[in-house]
């Protein structure tokens, strides 16, 4: 399937869309098509983010982000499109540490409602400062076990996660190798999933490699 077919498909206004590559390998390709379909108010997840927001943004395709990391590159003089979108107050920001938003991630791929963190997190303006998810951010209950104080996050499943893998067959089997981070489960919380990749290999290709596979052809869309 071609970019512009995949995006028209699969990513709406209004859509939350999740990015799901780790720093690296990132899917700019099919970045820069929506864009150029000028899709409107995503809310944008992810872990840990480089120039991706940015080119969203600068497409105005963006109107709220929850996201734990953005490397803001050039020293503090530089102004990002992120800095310009919070300071003129366009988008909505809220933020969570990796592993608060990995194990939101990981409980969505895994059917699950919500999550356990470390305790810890209450100490920090994570737990403390909200803005648009308010109460939702993060709850507090009794554990089932002991009834000591726990604190969990809720389970995300974006409406489409996108994927940019070294390689994939025709059937959708994409293989990632190097630095996975938080890929895999990101993608997986997807409701409909988009895999890009560098190149089509056969399929013989990839059984001979079967543990590079990190989205398996049945979920991918």
């Amino acid at each position: 399937m071609s970019l512009d077919k995949a995006v028209a498909e699969f990513v709406h206004d209004g859509d939350m869309l999740a990015l799901s590559n780790f720093l690296h390998c990132n899917p700019y390709a099919i970045i820069h098509e929506i864009i150029r379909q000028k899709v409107k108010n995503l809310t944008v997840v992810m872990c840990s983010a480089i120039e991706e927001i940015d080119l969203l943004l600068s497409g105005d395709c963006v109107s709220k982000i929850i996201t734990s990391y953005y490397h803001r590159a050039g020293g503090r003089r530089y102004k990002r499109e992120l800095d310009r979108a919070l300071f003129e107050k366009k988008i909505e920001y809220e933020d969570y540490s990796n592993f608060t938003m990995c194990s939101m991630f990981m409980a969505g791929a895994l059917g699950y409602e919500f999550l356990p963190v470390l305790k810890s997190v209450k100490e920090s303006d994570i737990y403390n400062k909200r803005t648009f998810c308010s109460e939702n951010k993060m709850k507090t209950i009794s554990g089932p076990f002991t009834g000591k104080e726990t604190v969990v996050v809720p389970a995300l499943n974006p409406d489409v996660a996108i994927v940019h893998v070294q390689r994939a067959d025709k059937y959708g089997n994409a293989q990632l190798w190097g630095s996975e981070g938080t890929i895999k489960w990101t993608a997986l919380s997807g409701k409909n999933i988009i895999v890009t990749c560098e190149e089509i290999v056969d399929h013989e290709k990839i059984k001979r490699s079967p543990f590079l596979t990190v989205i398996p052809s049945f979920r991918t869309s």
